[in-house]
């Protein structure tokens, strides 16, 4: 199965974000221009749009808006984007 991938540098909105953590689905984000601007969020997959002839089966999908709080979570301090990073991998592993 082809899967495209979110890229490491991301613009989400009017912010651009670059990956600076990522175990599985559960990566962290920073806004480089704010040091203090972190998202940790959740990766999910969908098909393509049907309009995408890129050949993916499916494509990584950064959280929407309307998600957040769900899949998307925002910290003032790298300290805390991480232990959310590590509570979501925890919660993963034991299902």
């Amino acid at each position: 199965m082809k899967i495209r991938k979110l890229p490491k540098e991301i613009k989400h909105g009017k912010i651009l974000l670059n990956q600076i953590k990522r175990e599985g689905d559960i990566a962290i984000y920073m806004e480089p221009d704010f040091k203090n601007n972190f998202e940790v969020v959740i990766i999910r997959t969908s098909p393509p749009h049907f309009m995408d002839d890129t050949g993916y089966d499916l494509v990584e999908l950064y959280p929407c808006n309307t998600l957040w709080g769900k899949f998307g979570f925002t910290y003032s301090s790298l300290e805390s984007a991480e232990k959310k990073f590590d509570e979501l991998i925890n919660q993963k592993e034991n299902k």
